[in-house]
């Protein structure tokens, strides 16, 4: 293949660790970031085989490749800015569809909604920080896009069952 293609292929190689990373850091929450990763590495696929082969998409279909691309490009603003202070409507602006729209597309090609699949990457910066650095708990909340530590506490003890500084403790024994 051309070297064009290249960075295409990086980003999916980038899925791969994003999901080898999920299956190693998270417990029983890792499945629906499991399966969005998994939604997004298949898109990716489907599309790089579309532009080797040079397939003509049939006309029924180019709604259905539309959100696909929508969803795929979603995952990458996700994963390019998860660690922003980036609201659900800026990630709709910045593909240039609504906030509501944005959500269907998602729960239907990836099977999760945005807020969640956000979330859950969130979640899984803040266990990789967590693991495998010093980082105050603040600086692992703001590094992993959240604003507020309260918040980022709250929300990491409901997905994990434990706070942050027990997570690391647990993870240091």
């Amino acid at each position: 293949m051309p070297r064009s293609d290249a960075p295409r292929f990086d980003a999916i190689d980038a899925l791969f660790g994003q999901i080898g990373e999920v299956y190693n850091s998270m417990g029983s929450e890792r499945t629906s970031l499991l399966t969005a990763l998994s939604h997004a590495v298949m898109l990716s696929l489907i599309e790089e085989l579309r532009r080797f082969t040079g397939t003509d998409t049939n006309p029924a279909s180019d709604q259905l490749n539309r959100h696909e691309q929508q969803a795929q490009a979603f995952c990458e603003l996700v994963e390019a800015h998860f660690g922003e202070a980036k609201s659900i409507p800026d990630y709709a602006r910045a593909l240039a569809v609504s906030p509501p729209h944005l959500t269907r597309i998602c729960k239907r090609i990836l099977g999760t909604s945005p807020n969640e699949l956000v979330r859950k990457r969130r979640m899984l910066e803040a266990t990789r920080l967590l693991t495998y650095t010093r980082l105050s708990v603040q600086d692992v909340a703001l590094r992993s896009g959240f604003s507020d530590v309260t918040y980022f506490s709250r929300t990491f003890r409901a997905e994990t069952g434990t706070t942050p500084s027990a997570f690391r403790q647990a993870r240091d024994n």
